[in-house]
């Protein structure tokens, strides 16, 4: 190992307050490092469950948020970290609904490094690194350590393309790429209906439907519509 990047300012051993502070180590996989060169930066994330039952039994930690019954959460950014370093998150980093020095009991815990910009959730990330799930138990006032492993990276997602009544349209954004410094692309997915483009097929008109998705949905939903104009 390169050394300890320390994601937040810590106080080893004992907080402000004088309780026992927690330590999470992450690394990353040497398996990995290949993939994603020398250095990472990125949002590195710990997700908790500390309930049960089967609503939260069937959840990953990283499916956060839980809107219902919102559950703990802590992360730091990373900045140019050595990819064969340790990466730490303690009790003073910004964690929600406290710091992780006041979790309780036995919770399942996963880590998680968004590196990526241009997806709007982190588990569509391409490329972002993921743990497997970690259960521990911790307690108030003790100072626990332990370690996770990013391990799992979020696979390129690979268009289906079998439909012919489905087409994929991407065009660059200039506006958007100029305000991110980056090239931003505005994506659709067009449903075209049966028998459209066919040159004996006397009708040469069809109604529109434009779906704006929101809320993290995706162009890919179009893929629903093709299958039902394909059943017409």
């Amino acid at each position: 190992m390169r050394g300890m990047v320390t994601a937040c300012v810590m106080m080893l051993g004992v907080t402000a307050g004088g309780v026992n502070a927690d330590t999470v180590n992450v690394r990353i996989d040497p398996a990995m490092q290949a993939t994603v060169g020398k250095q990472v930066s990125g949002r590195l994330l710990l997700f908790y469950i500390t309930q049960k039952g089967r609503e939260f039994d069937r959840r990953l930690p990283m499916d956060a948020p839980n809107f219902e019954h919102p559950q703990p959460m802590a992360g730091a950014d990373v900045r140019e970290a050595a990819v064969d370093s340790v990466m730490v998150i303690d009790g003073k980093c910004k964690a929600f609904p406290s710091s992780i020095d006041d979790l309780d009991g036995e919770v399942r815990v996963q880590a998680f490094l968004d590196m990526d910009q241009k997806e709007r959730s982190f588990e569509e990330g391409v490329g972002n690194l993921f743990s497997d799930v970690l259960t521990v138990t911790v307690k108030k006032g003790v100072e626990d350590q332990y370690e996770l492993v990013l391990s799992r990276a979020i696979p390129e997602m690979k268009r289906r393309t079998d439909n012919p009544h489905v087409k994929w349209v991407s065009m660059k954004s200039e506006l958007l790429s100029a305000f991110c410094g980056h090239d931003v692309s505005m994506k659709a997915g067009v449903a075209l209906p049966k028998h459209y483009g066919e040159k004996d097929w006397p009708r040469k008109q069809w109604p529109a439907m434009y779906v704006i998705p929101g809320f993290g949905g995706r162009e890919e939903s179009a893929w629903t519509y093709g299958e039902w104009a394909d059943s017409k």
